[in-house]
């Protein structure tokens, strides 16, 4: 499906909007815009594999700040991935000299948009992460939807457009009964919207660690 077509089909099929003088093309772009990135915030949709130059001696890493779950970690002179941590867990297990030690790393810890591993590195090598993303875009790079998100998806995304179209607070295009409706389902298909809170603390909390509070696994 083709962008144009998507913003098409929420005009004529959802808003009933034939002559195009309630919602500008603009508007309903930035709409369908904003529908995918949501999208990709709130559902592991965007899958990626991305390598970093490990050198030895040195502990800390930048990531690209798109990458929301790390998957895996691996090293490609260890057959064994890497197993996420804290520094809360590293001090209990290896005293606060963990930052210090050396020699072939085990762990990684992720802060924001860094990584660090323990122990640090005596050797150089690569890191291969296996992640989820959010979309990194530009209004002129999305016309064909079929090159970044599945096909069984595209069509939730007009729920989104529609709650954003009939919030507009205008005589004719506000309603917010109408805008509920759209926005639970897209909600429905892609899950709640999250919290910055919630981001951090899934992010540096270890995949399949037991989470407290309803936070994710």
């Amino acid at each position: 499906m083709l962008m144009r077509d998507l913003v098409n089909e929420v005009r004529f099929d959802y808003l009933d909007d034939d002559s195009s003088s309630l919602w500008s093309d603009a508007q309903l772009l930035r709409d369908a815009n904003e529908a995918i990135s949501e999208a990709f915030q709130r559902a592991p949709l965007l899958l990626k594999t991305s390598t970093l130059t490990i050198v030895a001696a040195t502990a800390e890493y930048s990531i690209d700040p798109s990458i929301r779950l790390i998957y895996t970690a691996k090293l490609d002179l260890i057959n064994t991935p890497l197993e996420q941590s804290t520094d809360a867990q590293l001090s209990l297990m290896f005293g606060s000299s963990w930052r210090v030690n050396t020699g072939t790393p085990v762990y990684y810890v992720r802060t924001g948009h860094k990584i660090r591993l323990y122990p640090i590195p005596i050797v150089n090598d690569s890191l291969v992460l296996n992640t989820t993303n959010i979309l990194d875009y530009s209004l002129s790079m999305l016309d064909d939807l079929d090159d970044f998100i599945d096909m069984a998806y595209q069509k939730s995304l007009v729920h989104f457009i529609v709650y954003k179209a009939k919030s507009l607070r205008d005589i004719d295009t506000y309603d917010p009964v109408k805008a509920q409706e759209h926005l639970t389902l897209f909600d429905n298909m892609f899950g709640l919207k999250k919290t910055a809170k919630y981001n951090s603390v899934s992010f540096e909390t270890p995949m399949y660690a037991t989470i407290s509070s309803g936070r994710m696994a």
